[in-house]
């Protein structure tokens, strides 16, 4: 074998090495950076105060130390074997820059995954696809048709070098070629063009590429994303996101008494409910009135922390009351029947709440008197949250249960399967209007004359500034909910150029609800108005709200 053949085994070999010298390292880099946001070390450690800057930090510099000893070892290893001629401090910056790239592009693709196993299984195939010699051959391929396709060649590389395993490889090109001239590729000869690019080239890509993967990585990261892309459903569950977002991003000394902004942009993120910002708004109050005498941080942490754990205890335990009144009125209203049938929409259970749930609450608390015969969700497109969440709770609490599809509900009616109809609600005017998801109000103009249609709610879904439900602001998804399968999610089944209109929610009137199911009782109107006297029933019972 001639000596230019060896040499070209020592660039395979060498990117073959690298494989082996980083597969391992990445692999388990990955797995930890998953594990991590799976068992939520992040925002326990944020709930005690660290800021985010510091944690990465700490991550960056701890893997780094790692990854500088390893590229230390393989220099060390490698000197007097495939490096005659190659400058050894040069060789130590060739490795440490792939690690650079190789811990970024580890925490990039960690952020599209909750779970360990899947991310590992994802990002080492994408490690590994990136060494594909299929990179090699297109550039043969280039260079073979005419030499004017050089400079495409060249910015083919290039281009290819913003994966760092590609411009890794490329390396390796130009130290087996030095390495043949009996050179080595030193600090005085790394600009000089080997294959079309040279080997500072391939530096500055790995460089770029770590600086790229790192602020797309962050960007991903931010838990703001969780809200919009309703990983995070239900007004009442997100204000416990209230946790991550205040304190540990901003310093509470010197700001006054105006909310974050981190806060803003969560209340802003579901305007029609209003759970949301009256959570916001009161723990914004208790974190700037207890900063403002507290001595040090952490009575500040531990006076929120309090309030966060008591307004958990409370919404569960709220949740409970509304059950047991919402399920003594329906129960009230039976016939001769002793047995119930109720159909909900959307999903107001515990993965919307602290626990138990409102509408699905009364479900619960009906199931557990022994008097529910079925309950009936509504698939709730176009996110689907009736089958994906509501129908889960349901089959997880060994509820008897039917899912239909929306337009089904009027079937359903005429069928005379059903008893009475109870849903949720993210905002209810001083009236008795309500806000709830889309299709509520389909729901009740179809069975509000033939049976009874119930809201159930907690006090702080109401808001007594709203005169009227016209006053309340509607939310408006994005159109690829409805263009796409899967809420959006899936592959686009909508003709392209159509026009699209995706309100989240809408407003049902008030005389279509025959009462409203709270925890301090159940609000019923006369049935010669329209409109509900909210505000006195609430004063009446000693919980007035402004």
């Amino acid at each position: 074998m001639n000596q230019a053949a060896n040499y070209d085994l020592f660039s395979y070999y060498l990117r073959g090495a690298g494989i082996f010298w980083f597969f391992f390292p990445v692999s388990r880099l990955i797995s930890y950076s998953a594990f991590e946001k799976e068992q939520k070390i992040k925002e326990g450690l944020q709930m005690m105060g660290l800021k985010s800057v510091i944690f990465y930090l700490s991550w960056f510099i701890t893997y780094l130390l790692q990854f500088a000893i390893s590229s230390a070892i393989i220099t060390a290893s490698t000197m007097n074997s495939l490096f005659l001629y190659s400058d050894k401090s040069l060789v130590f910056v060739y490795f440490f820059s792939f690690s650079l790239s190789a811990i970024m592009l580890s925490f990039l693709i960690s952020t599209f995954f909750n779970r360990a196993k899947t991310a590992v299984a994802v990002g080492t195939l994408s490690f590994l696809g990136a060494f594909l010699p299929i990179i090699q051959l297109m550039i043969r391929l280039f260079q073979s048709i005419s030499i004017i396709l050089f400079a495409v060649s060249r910015l083919w590389k290039i281009l290819a070098s913003l994966l760092s395993p590609a411009a890794f490889a490329l390396g390796t090109v130009n130290f087996a070629d030095y390495e043949r001239a009996h050179v080595g590729v030193r600090w005085t000869n790394m600009w000089q063009a080997s294959s079309g690019v040279n080997f500072l080239i391939c530096l500055l890509m790995m460089l770029l590429d770590t600086i790229i993967y790192c602020a797309f990585g962050l960007y991903f990261e931010k838990g703001h994303i969780v809200v919009l892309s309703q990983n995070c459903t239900g007004a009442p569950k997100m204000i416990l996101m209230f946790l991550m977002l205040t304190l540990t991003s901003r310093d509470v000394w010197g700001c006054g008494c105006l909310p974050c902004p981190e806060v803003e942009y969560l209340v802003s993120s579901r305007p029609t409910a209003v759970n949301l910002s009256d959570a916001a708004r009161k723990l914004s109050n208790l974190v700037f009135k207890t900063a403002e005498t507290a001595s040090e941080a952490k009575v500040v942490f531990k006076a929120y922390i309090d309030a966060a754990e008591q307004m958990l205890t409370d919404d569960v335990d709220t949740n409970k009351a509304i059950g047991f009144h919402g399920a003594k009125v329906v129960q009230s209203k039976m016939n001769d029947s002793n047995r119930i049938s109720v159909l909900t929409h959307c999903n107001t259970g515990s993965l919307a709440t602290a626990g138990f749930g409102t509408a699905l609450g009364v479900i619960r608390a009906l199931h557990a008197a022994d008097i529910l015969e079925m309950a009936f969700c509504t698939e709730t497109r176009p996110f689907n949250q009736g089958s994906r969440l509501t129908a889960f709770e349901l089959v997880h609490d060994k509820i008897p249960a039917t899912l239909i599809a929306d337009s089904a509900a009027a079937s359903l009616m005429k069928a005379g399967r059903l008893s009475a109809v109870v849903v949720g609600a993210d905002r209810i005017a001083a009236n008795g209007d309500t806000a709830n998801k889309i299709g509520t109000y389909n729901l009740a103009l179809c069975f509000s004359p033939w049976c009874a249609f119930y809201v159930a709610a907690p006090f702080t879904s109401i808001d007594l500034s709203l005169s009227s439900g016209d006053e309340i602001i509607i939310e408006e998804r994005s159109a690829k909910e409805l263009l796409c399968s899967d809420g959006g999610l899936g592959k686009q089944v909508a003709a392209s150029g159509i026009g699209v209109w995706n309100p989240a929610f809408d407003v049902t009137p008030a005389k279509l609800i025959t009462a409203i199911i709270t925890e301090k009782g159940v609000i019923t109107r006369p049935s010669t108005e329209d409109d509900f006297d909210i505000k006195g029933f609430m004063q009446n019972s000693g919980n007035g709200k402004s």
